[in-house]
């Protein structure tokens, strides 16, 4: 409640996460980019795919009455062959 936004989209770190700290709903996304060497030696995992959001808000408050969301991953295992 109050002055906060209601949703927080999230990108740039290439997790996928959801949580809902004081009453926001969080998502991180994801990435479309797969691990790179740097982020290999680093064992920085990346969450390839995509998150499909449907949120239900309420026409006369505005506020969001309901958030559903659905991940989709993607795994390439001909991106590694021959790579490392």
């Amino acid at each position: 409640g109050g002055e906060k936004p209601a949703v927080m989209l999230i990108g740039h770190y290439h997790k996928r996460d959801v949580c809902f700290p004081r009453e926001v709903h969080v998502l991180s996304g994801g990435c479309t980019c797969d691990q790179t060497i740097f982020m290999r030696k680093q064992k920085i995992a990346a969450h390839v795919g995509y998150t499909l959001v449907k949120i239900k808000q309420d026409p006369a408050l505005g506020v969001v009455t309901r958030l559903a969301e659905e991940w989709f991953p993607f795994y390439d295992r001909g991106f590694y062959q021959g790579r490392y």
